[in-house]
């Protein structure tokens, strides 16, 4: 039963995930490069609310609530709603003053920061509850018609607009059915005495996703001026070919906290704790190895003129990968052991280093020298990580 639902847990994150990606893949088929230029701008930050969201709310709920779960559901999808509403607000403003053909873009992801928080919460209350298969279910029902009915929109250029109006569509029809099935609706007051209840954990998990995405914005900005587009675009490149892992990694700690938790105080935690690390092992061999050995032919075809320049940073974007292995599992043991300050001192020493040490390494190497410079800062905060969790007296 454990297996088949870390198993279950683990699929619904890969559904998320898939879900995004196709909202942005089709988004792209559909309308025109400066449509998708406003679109990419409005998602990004619909993504930053989601995942300031998520760590306020989703993580909160995982840490505090998977061994007995006592809050209300009620409250939790209240607590995701009022966090939500900034954000959605602020988008809306934003598209008032965005050019007329663009602007309805920006409101369908004003109104998808306000709705995917709640659908995301109703979709951590069935992790935390154990009802990983209920989890999976509401992000099939949100992903399976929506990229059905968005695929042939996008084939036919309507516009990003009505991707993101389809997608939109399947959230709210998730949530109606999360909340029919939770028997609940938002109760913002609720909710509110709930986070209020957690807020140490909850503002640490909030602050330090603010901080490290703050942190990860502005040493890309920097870098441009210092090394010019065209290394940056290489730098961005070798990165992508990496990226999956961030998704592999993700969902691995999010479907492993509650799972973790629940046998913290048995023989069974050790045998989870190395599966975990076997896995995140294994798939950084096989991805990474994967990447080090693609020809230029197929590299040429992920990433077209750009793979000249991102060909020989591989190596140290394979290095960062594996040294981000360990980091994830020691914020995963972290958030088990509730040990919040020592996992918002290891993350902060990563926010501070990714935004100093690509830079200080780019002034005399290039972009070599800031591809080291990030698996560097990984390196580090996972060497203090590992320093935090022997001294701490949980550990």
């Amino acid at each position: 039963m454990a297996v088949r639902s870390r198993f279950l847990s683990i699929a619904d994150q890969g559904v998320n995930s898939v879900s995004n990606f196709a909202l942005v893949a089709l988004a792209a088929v559909a309308s025109t490069p400066v449509e998708f230029g406003q679109f990419s701008i409005a998602y990004a930050f619909f993504l930053f609310f989601l995942g300031a969201g998520r760590a306020l709310v989703g993580e909160t709920l995982l840490v505090r609530e998977s061994r007995q779960m006592t809050a209300a559901p009620g409250a939790v999808m209240g607590a995701a709603l009022t966090f939500a509403l900034p954000g959605g607000v602020l988008l809306g403003v934003i598209a008032l003053f965005i050019p007329d053909p663009f602007r309805v873009v920006w409101f369908a992801l004003a109104v998808a920061a306000v709705v995917a928080p709640v659908q995301d919460a109703l979709r951590f209350i069935a992790l935390a509850e154990g009802r990983s298969d209920r989890a999976l279910l509401l992000d099939a029902i949100w992903t399976v018609p929506a990229i059905a009915a968005m695929i042939p929109l996008a084939w036919a250029g309507v516009g990003a607009a009505w991707i993101v109006a389809v997608w939109l569509g399947g959230a709210v029809v998730s949530l109606l059915v999360g909340a029919l099935l939770s028997r609940a609706v938002p109760r913002p007051w609720q909710g509110m005495r709930w986070l209020g209840g957690h807020r140490s954990s909850a503002v640490r998990y909030v602050l330090e996703f603010s901080s490290l995405n703050a942190s990860t914005l502005l040493v890309w900005v920097l870098l441009a001026p210092l090394l010019g587009a065209a290394a940056v675009g290489a730098l961005r490149g070798a990165q992508l070919l990496m990226s999956p892992l961030n998704t592999v990694f993700a969902s691995l700690r999010i479907a492993m906290i509650p799972e973790l938790i629940r046998v913290a105080d048995s023989p069974r935690y050790r045998r989870r704790l190395w599966e975990l690390a076997g896995i995140l092992s294994v798939a950084v061999v096989l991805w990474g190895g994967a990447v080090l050995i693609i020809d230029g032919g197929i590299g040429r075809l992920i990433l077209g003129a750009t793979w000249d320049g991102a060909e020989p940073l591989r190596g140290a974007f394979v290095a960062q990968y594996i040294a981000l292995a360990g980091y994830t599992l020691l914020l995963t043991m972290f958030r088990v052991h509730a040990l919040d300050r020592a996992s918002s001192r290891m993350r902060g020493l990563l926010a501070v280093a990714t935004l100093a040490l690509p830079l200080a390494l780019a002034v005399p190497a290039g972009a070599i020298g800031a591809a080291w410079g990030f698996t560097a800062a990984v390196a580090l905060a996972s060497v203090a990580g590992i320093v935090l969790l022997v001294r701490s007296p949980r550990a």
